[in-house]
């Protein structure tokens, strides 16, 4: 008797606690902000649709309706939530608890015509709706492909030009051009794709662009193919539209050899004369262009050096004690980035009298060759 006694006085102080006030604290209502809706949506397609809400306490899930503008009938609605997935694995929702509710929401609708729409969110907390709803207009639009209108390339880059040239693009989407995620363009020949870039948005809506300084043609050089495409946030694609271009590129240009003219052989078997030798080289499109600078050997005796021809370098990279690192390019540049390649030439007794002829080259990444230029050694 005494145990059922305590069971119910138990029960009723349970009882009592739960039918206590509860104490004022910082109560807000919901708050419901737009955070991640489209403009534009589609029929047939599927969005992430997030709101943001600013609640204390947080909502259960988030209501939302669908109507058209000036109508009442309900077109879609459904639930989103906070749960990071947890509890409604497709609901698409990143991070539990951190005020954005979030659904996937399929848009079905048989009028591809556009017209506006209105999705209303509200709050929902323990069933009941709660604080104002949100209500944001929409189009609803059959998604038609984004069309290039027009197309401005210059219709030649002249090896090493000044300044920039522009390549422009104007666009037209019927859905707004807010719908452009980009517009690509490629450079062909013979049907390969052999560069390819961006334009970027303008001022002026619908127009995009890209400008080059002399750079742009770094391996680049003849006449090709530009196709231009635009992408809208559905991932449709423009119709192509071509355009050509002659992009000159000409050949590095070698100058100023710094090397010795004559050089007394040594006469002891124990030394090695170390000297260096430098060209100056210059490309219209930037040092960049340069794919590599050599130098053939050509010794008294009318042979060539086992190792000629030889590539010089602009790294920085002296040269090292028993030629460590020869391989790797440290051949006794000075500064790099100069257009001043460098490599270190040697004598020793062994090497026969007379003059040695040193001729100077260079290639870009265009395919390009430098005209020679020849420097002679006496060795004495």
């Amino acid at each position: 008797m005494k145990k059922l006694l305590v069971i119910v006085l138990l029960f009723l102080v349970a009882c009592a606690e739960r039918k206590l006030p509860t104490v004022p604290g910082n109560e807000q209502l919901p708050v419901i902000e737009n955070f991640s809706l489209p403009e534009i949506i589609n029929p047939g397609k599927s969005y992430l649709v997030s709101v943001r809400v600013i609640a204390n306490p947080q909502p259960d899930y988030v209501q939302y309706t669908v109507y058209k503008e000036g109508g009442t009938e309900e077109l879609l609605s459904g639930k989103m939530y906070d749960d990071g997935m947890a509890q409604h694995s497709t609901d698409g929702d990143i991070v539990a608890r951190d005020g954005l509710f979030t659904q996937n929401i399929t848009w079905q609708s048989t009028d591809e015509n556009p017209h506006h729409i209105v999705f209303e969110f509200v709050a929902v907390l323990n069933f009941e709706t709660t604080g104002e709803p949100l209500k944001v207009t929409l189009v609803s639009s059959k998604n038609i492909l984004p069309q290039i209108t027009g197309v401005t390339v210059p219709d030649t880059l002249p090896s090493g030009f000044t300044g920039t040239l522009t390549f422009s693009a104007t666009v037209f989407d019927s859905n707004g051009i807010k719908d452009i995620k980009t517009v690509l363009f490629k450079g062909k020949r013979d049907n390969q794709t052999l560069f390819q870039g961006e334009l970027l948005t303008t001022a002026n809506a619908g127009v995009f662009e890209k400008s080059f300084d002399n750079t742009f043609a770094i391996g680049k050089k003849g006449v090709y193919e530009l196709i231009f495409e635009a992408i809208d946030k559905s991932n449709r694609k423009s119709s192509p539209y071509s355009s050509s271009v002659f992009i000159g590129n000409n050949a590095p240009v070698l100058s100023d050899i710094q090397a010795p003219s004559a050089i007394p052989r040594p006469t002891d078997a124990d030394v090695t004369l170390y000297f260096l030798i430098t060209v100056q080289v210059r490309d219209d499109q930037s040092l960049k262009d340069i794919k590599f600078v050599k130098m053939s050997w050509k010794k008294a005796d009318g042979t060539y050096s086992l190792n000629s021809p030889f590539q010089l370098y602009d790294n920085g990279l002296p040269i090292q004690e028993d030629l460590v690192g020869w391989d790797n390019g440290y051949r006794g540049d000075v500064v790099a980035n100069d257009g001043i390649f460098s490599i270190t030439g040697a004598f020793d007794i062994h090497q026969p009298l007379g003059n040695y002829e040193l001729v100077f080259w260079a290639e870009d990444m265009a395919g390009n060759t430098s005209e020679t230029l020849k420097h002679i050694i006496n060795l004495q």
